[in-house]
């Protein structure tokens, strides 16, 4: 006789608390109920209140499935979150944009660690030539980067874009606000370089 043991897995949940007023006692409930291991995406967008140590109550050790993370315009968080996020190992997607405490090298830094992600969103960081180039050439597997805002540069953009590295993946780019860095010669290169393409965000450059 041959026993056959069937595993199910929980389907993992999303939460969305989008520019909600969050208060310490509230984090320690969602903790304390255990509904963040359950979790595999977590939208923290515009929380102002929320601090590195709030976020880390959630993400370290209570939230080891998510999947999915922003912290879009969390402008209290510091660098001390690409220490605590080195543990979240399977996120695909994390959004940082706004959150202009972070360093981008510090941002390089976590995203060595996270081997899953494909899909970053860190605009308005004050990305370099040097870092956007170190960013772009860590991964081969790219899907989608957001880095608007960037500090104006002597090297053309296209130089500091791995092109290359990112052709065959990248599906989504959004360069707004580049002001002098994207012009019609850049969007030109990039549909040559970008084949996957389908969505590209160059709000705000003039010319």
């Amino acid at each position: 006789t041959t026993t056959t043991t069937t595993t199910t897995t929980t389907p993992l949940g999303s939460l969305s608390l989008h520019n909600a007023t969050l208060y310490h006692e509230t984090i320690d409930a969602m903790v304390e109920s255990g509904m963040t291991r359950h979790l595999g995406v977590l939208d923290l967008t515009g929380i102002q209140p929320l601090t590195d140590d709030m976020l880390e109550k959630i993400i370290v050790p209570a939230a080891p499935n998510l999947r999915r993370l922003s912290v879009k315009n969390c402008r209290r968080l510091t660098n001390k979150v690409c220490d605590m996020l080195q543990t979240c190992t399977q996120l695909t997607a994390l959004d940082v944009g706004g959150a202009y405490n972070l360093q981008p090298p510090r941002v390089i830094e976590l995203v060595c660690h996270l081997m899953a992600l494909t899909e970053l969103h860190a605009s308005g960081l004050s990305w370099t030539a040097e870092t956007v180039r170190e960013l772009t050439s860590l991964k081969s597997s790219w899907k989608a980067l957001s880095l608007g805002f960037l500090v104006r540069t002597n090297a053309p953009l296209k130089d500091c874009l791995q092109l290359t590295t990112l052709s065959k993946t990248l599906q989504s780019l959004a360069l707004p606000f580049c002001e002098h860095l994207v012009d019609a010669a850049l969007l030109g290169v990039l549909g040559r370089h970008l084949p996957n393409v389908r969505a590209l965000d160059v709000r705000g450059n003039g010319g």
